[in-house]
């Protein structure tokens, strides 16, 4: 390892959610279905060095 900080690799998170109600169209020739699921809980683990070098470089590791 160099010790110097990433400097790639970008990654996005958007949380939406859709009004009470919705319903997805139908996803015609795509060969998808849409249908309902049991929801499931995600659970994250952030790690980092005691003196916090990973996100002092912008980055985190989970």
């Amino acid at each position: 390892m160099s010790g110097s900080p990433a400097t790639s690799n970008l990654e996005r998170e958007a949380k939406l959610q859709a009004p009470a109600g919705f319903r997805l169209p139908e996803l015609g020739g795509d060969g998808l279905v849409a249908r309902d699921r049991e929801r499931k809980r995600l659970v994250t683990v952030y790690v980092d060095t005691p003196d916090l070098r990973i996100v002092r470089w912008g980055c985190s590791l989970r």
